[in-house]
């Protein structure tokens, strides 16, 4: 074969392979990116802390694709999967900054999906997936009801499945007593033991209320405690003395009037009863037993005295009706009825993160007068709201929402009337602060189009905050450009122009433009302000009236860079030098706790104030208001 026609049959067979090349490259190119697997999955209920994950089968757009997730949480949407350097990502991942809200169905939703190069119609993609319920209580030893309980009895909790971080359980028993609790490895079963063996015949009261309460990833306080919820509420009576098969009264806030009782498993002498029986503080009276000699009775001739502990006792060695002896002495303890007190209130005192919403539950340690007890209690600050009672429990229901991030004091002035006992001596006072306020702008994300198009794109979400919809390039046709690159310690004027290209690396090849420009150009669509030296509630005060602000910072791990014009002038420049989107805050205008940024490369973040004050100040506190 000549080596003419060997030439044609190698140029033949590079165009073939170039043209399949291409019909490949446009095939690939012309098909819709593909949603190929979520995280979590919309089968089942999805534990608190999980992450959204969402993996495509090609590279997608990011400047196009808007994603977004509701009920709304703050949080931030990553690029991942990546095929070349910072582009080309297959999977995107939304970090919540707080656990979700529990027994909650949340929609996430993907407009204006394409791939990068374009060829492929926009599509839409949504799905749900719903949170995990917080567990309640499916049994408890001591069951309901049950009697006979040893003294040093354990009480013990099985929880429906386990217990999170973020469900906080307070237990309350009736009469009070002490105890320690331990929690097992499983997070399921929960034991708590009293410091003190529990009172002898003593009917127990127990109740468990269970609080949602949200921690901030980013600094481990508590942003929010839900009202507590009551999940469970069972008696359980403790075994009396031995011999012994009922004794009355026991405890405390026995009424003066009440007869002392005792009931023997077997007939009792009723002469030796009385000659061991003896009652601290003497009190007069008469003992008597009933007829079938099992039953004594002590009925004082007056009534007993508020306020005081007493014990009776039935020494041991009184003689049975046949001759038989007391083993060990039967002894009662009790506590008379005295002046009215506070035994439980919520939100408790210094609870920090209350929901506005929450109401003031106040429970008193015996029957009252309604009418009094209202009249005692007042809240500061004032609010107006409404009274309601369930056997000892009066809650007070605000007519509206609680203020934001405020704290409240709560008194019950002395005076409150006893129905049985005697009024209230002293003062109560509890304090509680409510949730700090969350105020944020409905902004969507943008990302930046080009590697340094920061500016533009941070202005375009300020403007689309006010409706108006513009792209990169249009913003940067109203941006002098100097393209030149950096010569050495001599370049372009910030300050007046986008310095370099676009498409360079910053500090070499490209950087980026100052405030007066960007401004200049958000005045071609809307009121738009410059300057330096911004204090936090200027900035919040702009939030509030509805207006983003585009701020200068640097981007993670920057540092100073400076260099000066051709002309001489001093030009303060930061290599990672970046215009970010300010949002919303949390907290009170005058000191937010946090502040809401939209980033055009990161997404959504969350700053502490501290961290935020430290960026902005590397640009002596730059920014553009859009009105």
């Amino acid at each position: 074969m000549s080596t003419h026609r060997k030439i044609i049959k190698l140029m033949i067979g590079i165009l073939g392979a170039l043209l399949a090349a291409g019909i490949s490259l446009f095939f690939w190119g012309v098909y819709r990116p593909r949603v190929i697997s979520v995280q979590p999955g919309s089968n089942g209920s999805v534990a608190l802390d999980s992450e959204v994950m969402i993996q495509f089968d090609k590279p997608i757009d990011r400047s196009t694709l808007i994603p977004s997730i509701t009920p709304d949480i703050n949080g931030q949407w990553v690029y991942e999967d990546k095929w070349l350097g910072r582009h080309l990502f297959k999977r995107l991942r939304f970090q919540a900054d707080r656990v979700f809200d529990p027994d909650t169905t949340y929609t996430v939703e993907l407009k204006e999906i394409t791939d990068i190069v374009q060829l492929a119609p926009k599509t839409y993609y949504s799905y749900q997936f719903r949170t995990a319920e917080l567990p309640t209580i499916s049994s408890v030893t001591p069951a309901n009801g049950a009697t006979a309980i040893p003294p040093k009895s354990e009480v013990s909790l099985i929880l429906t499945g386990q217990r999170p971080a973020e469900a906080e359980l307070e237990y309350i028993l009736e009469p009070a007593a002490s105890f320690r609790v331990r929690e097992a490895e499983d997070n399921r079963s929960i034991t708590f033991t009293p410091d003190q063996p529990l009172t002898q015949g003593t009917t127990y009261r127990l109740k468990v209320n269970r609080i949602f309460v949200v921690r901030s990833r980013m600094t481990g306080e508590i942003e929010y405690r839900a009202e507590p919820i009551q999940v469970w509420d069972s008696t359980f009576t403790v075994a009396p003395p031995p011999i012994v098969a009922a004794i009355s009264p026991t405890g405390s806030g026995v009424l003066v009037s009440t007869p002392i009782a005792i009931t023997f498993d077997s007939p009792m002498n009723i002469d030796s009863i009385r000659s061991h029986f003896t009652i601290d503080p003497p009190t007069i009276g008469s003992v008597n037993i009933s007829e079938n000699g099992k039953a004594l009775t002590f009925q004082s001739t007056e009534s007993l005295v508020f306020n005081t502990a007493y014990t009776a006792t039935i020494a041991a060695g009184a003689e049975t009706a046949n001759g038989g002896t007391l083993p060990e002495a039967a002894v009662i303890k009790f506590t008379t009825i005295g002046p009215v007190s506070v035994a439980h209130i919520s939100p408790a005192d210094g609870a920090t993160g209350i929901d506005v919403r929450s109401g003031v539950r106040v429970t008193f340690d015996q029957a009252v007068d309604h009418g009094s007890a209202e009249a005692a209690f007042a809240i500061d600050p004032a609010i107006v709201g409404t009274f309601g009672w369930a056997d000892n429990e009066m809650h007070f229901i605000p007519a509206g929402s609680l203020n934001f991030d405020t704290s409240y004091r709560i008194t019950l002035a002395k005076g409150i009337r006893s129905q049985s006992g005697q009024d209230s001596i002293s003062d109560f006072a509890t304090t509680f602060k409510t949730a700090p306020q969350t105020i944020k702008l409905a902004v969507a994300i943008d990302f930046q189009d080009k590697p340094l198009s920061c500016e533009a794109a941070a202005l375009k979400m300020a403007l689309a905050a006010k409706g108006v919809k513009v792209s990169e390039n249009d913003i940067m046709a109203k941006i002098a450009v100097n393209p030149a690159a950096r010569k050495g310690s001599v370049w372009g004027d910030p300050y007046k122009e986008f310095v370099g290209s676009i498409n360079g690396r910053q500090n070499t090849t490209g950087y980026g433009v100052y405030w007066d420009p960007i401004a200049q150009a958000a005045s071609t669509w809307r009121t738009a302000a410059a300057r330096t030296g911004w204090s936090i509630s200027e900035l919040t005060l702009e939030i509030i009236s509805g207006n983003a602000i585009v701020v200068w910072g640097v981007y993670t791990g920057g540092y100073q860079d400076n260099w000066q014009t051709a002309d001489g002038k001093q030009i303060l420049a930061w290599k990672g030098e970046h215009a970010r989107t300010l949002i919303g805050f949390v907290g009170s205008a005058d000191n937010p706790s946090q502040l809401i940024l939209n980033d055009p490369v990161a997404g959504q973040i969350v700053w502490t104030k501290d961290k935020f004050l430290a960026d902005f100040a590397k640009f002596g506190n730059a920014g553009v208001v859009v009105r």
